[in-house]
């Protein structure tokens, strides 16, 4: 899976969950700033670093396929707008899929004020 500007060797292999859906939620604002505030090694060096035991520890919520569409969606738009231009800009597909994470995980406006301002 490649996410945000990491390439990661892994196969999603729980049939419940789209590829594309873990995409859009990997990639999103909020498990990032979960990550790299929950992770030892997450900006250890001057690379991010991801293992597989971290990622399983991730919140991935269980949603019904019909409900992972919407991000799913996103991802196919961006995908093919970095296939047509793999300079194109995506930043509000990508605002997309964080507003839909944020309502995913029930977060209150002070947390995703919190979640925009980590960089």
């Amino acid at each position: 899976m490649v996410f945000k500007k990491d390439i990661n060797p892994f196969i999603p292999t729980d049939v419940q969950f789209s590829a594309k859906y873990l995409l859009a939620i990997l990639a999103s604002k909020f498990i990032s700033c979960l990550y790299v505030s929950s992770s030892v090694i997450a900006t250890k060096d001057d690379f991010r670093q991801t293992t597989l035991s971290e990622l399983r520890m991730l919140p991935i919520p269980a949603i019904p396929s019909e409900d992972q569409a919407p991000l799913i969606a996103l991802v196919d738009q961006i995908l093919a707008a970095k296939k047509a231009d793999p300079q194109a800009d995506t930043r509000t597909l990508e605002r997309q899929i964080d507003t839909l994470v944020y309502e995913l995980y029930g977060l209150t406006e002070d947390e995703i004020s919190f979640v925009e301002g980590v960089k």
